[in-house]
């Protein structure tokens, strides 16, 4: 099964193969929100780096012109977090 988002409406594929290959091709939006945890898990545990699909670390106070940027993958440190902690978001 292949998961995916395409950036263009003439995304050629070769459907046919697919087919006979047994491929089943969805796409559309995922819940994202339910999986968080357990990515952030990974990345604490070093298990896994998101530094290779990250394309820019902007600071909360540049948010507003990286956005509209529109990067691939774009993650927002803020550090004035309640706590005092540094707080990173990824975009969607």
């Amino acid at each position: 099964m292949v998961n995916s988002i395409f950036f263009r409406d003439d995304v050629p594929l070769p459907m046919l193969s697919m087919y006979t290959h047994g491929v089943r091709l969805v796409t559309g939006r995922v819940n994202a929100r339910a999986v968080i945890p357990n990515a952030l898990d990974l990345i604490v545990a070093g298990a896994f780096d998101p530094a290779p699909i990250t394309d820019a670390v902007v600071t909360w106070s540049d948010a507003a012109d990286a956005l509209m940027a529109e990067p691939n993958k774009l993650v927002i440190q803020r550090i004035d977090a309640p706590d005092g902690r540094q707080q990173s978001g990824a975009t969607p």
